[in-house]
């Protein structure tokens, strides 16, 4: 049964054969995956490696992970099972995050649309008896108020412009 390992901090110019000829120093490799990105072809700067056992696995962790590859310090685990957002374990309290992580931000006033949102989530999760009904607004920014003004002025200036009405 192969190990799979996560290769990290890769120089974006290594191929899958310069990965595979470094760990096959470790033992048998089984294959080699390189992630790119969907939209643009480019390397992510990480990518699998699957060793044939789990010892060879272990001894490529020993023997790279912190080894100069390419210039660059390579960043060798064993890979977990890629988990959704859905089966990922909750963080803890004290991760520095605020707010319980299902926060809707709302912009230019689509709080309807934000509520059915989170009314729709919710009872998704099974949790909609639970919601309270609140709702924040974010404060404008410095650069919205100041575009604000501007377009005030600017409407001002046009009536002022057009003179006074006549009937």
């Amino acid at each position: 049964m192969s190990t799979r390992l996560f290769i990290g901090n890769l120089a974006m110019g290594a191929t899958s054969e310069d990965i595979s000829g470094l760990f096959a120093r470790a033992g048998r490799v089984a294959g080699v995956h390189l992630v790119t990105d969907p939209m643009t072809g480019q390397r992510r700067g990480f990518g699998f490696v699957d060793m044939d056992s789990d010892q060879d696995a272990q001894r490529a962790v020993g023997m790279f992970n912190g080894h100069s590859f390419m210039n660059r310090p390579l960043r060798v685990n064993p890979a977990y099972p890629h988990q959704s957002n859905d089966e990922a374990p909750p963080r803890d309290a004290g991760s520095g995050r605020r707010g319980s992580g299902r926060e809707i931000y709302v912009v230019d006033g689509q709080v309807d649309q934000a509520l059915k949102l989170l009314k729709r989530q919710l009872a998704k999760d099974g949790l909609f008896k639970d919601m309270k009904r609140r709702a924040f607004y974010e404060k404008p920014s410095a650069r919205r108020k100041r575009k604000q003004q501007e377009a005030r002025r600017k409407r001002l200036k046009a009536l002022r412009a057009r003179g006074p009405e006549r009937d």
